[in-house]
């Protein structure tokens, strides 16, 4: 998990102080020049709030950790999300259909992080993000059990996203936009890193 670790802090930039954000493989930690980033439940915490956006970001936080989606009835394997995601037609497989070897992907809004992990195939390295801990929790038991190792989940706000510019290949959001104060500032958020 280091190494994805490793990759994923190239493209980390902290949104308070524009330094680099690097990865200490032997503390386990991610940390700037002037703060280090804790871990809830195995998941790194980049989040930084926003005032804008605080109002409607705390009540979908609180919304998508009693809800968690989508869920993993019915997946254990990555046989089984293989399965679930080549349904003729569905998001998934029409994605990993066009989207290119060796590609870096964030998914903004990533929930429990299905459309993740699927993408995992073709040497993809792919950074799942999200607000809600409970769902990302779900993301990372599946990518620990499946022993996916090109995949990397953290919580993240979209008006402060902690990353380079111009840094994926892919920035890939579904369903998410329209739950925030501000749509158009948000898409023009997650355009950055591309």
């Amino acid at each position: 998990m280091s190494n994805i670790k490793k990759k994923i802090s190239q493209t980390l930039m902290d949104s308070i102080d524009g330094s680099e954000i690097n990865y200490d493989e032997n503390k386990d930690c991610f940390h700037s020049k002037n703060r280090k980033f804790e871990k809830i439940n195995n998941i790194t915490d980049l989040f930084v709030s926003e005032k804008n956006s605080d109002k409607i970001t705390i009540k979908q936080e609180s919304f998508y950790e009693d809800i968690k989606f989508p869920n993993y009835d019915g997946l254990e394997t990555y046989g089984d999300l293989l399965d679930k995601s080549n349904k003729q037609g569905h998001l998934a497989s029409i994605l990993d259909k066009y989207i290119a070897f060796n590609s870096k992907i964030l998914e903004v809004g990533c929930g429990t992080g299905q459309l993740s992990l699927f993408l995992k195939r073709f040497n993809r390295i792919i950074c799942g993000i999200d607000l809600s801990i409970p769902s990302l929790t779900l993301a990372e038991e599946f990518r620990l059990r499946n022993q996916i190792e090109n995949v990397f989940f953290a919580k993240m706000n979209i008006f402060n996203l902690q990353f380079k510019n111009e840094i994926f290949d892919y920035v890939i959001s579904n369903g998410v936009l329209h739950h925030t104060y501000n749509t158009k500032v948000a898409f023009s958020k997650i355009l950055k890193p591309l």
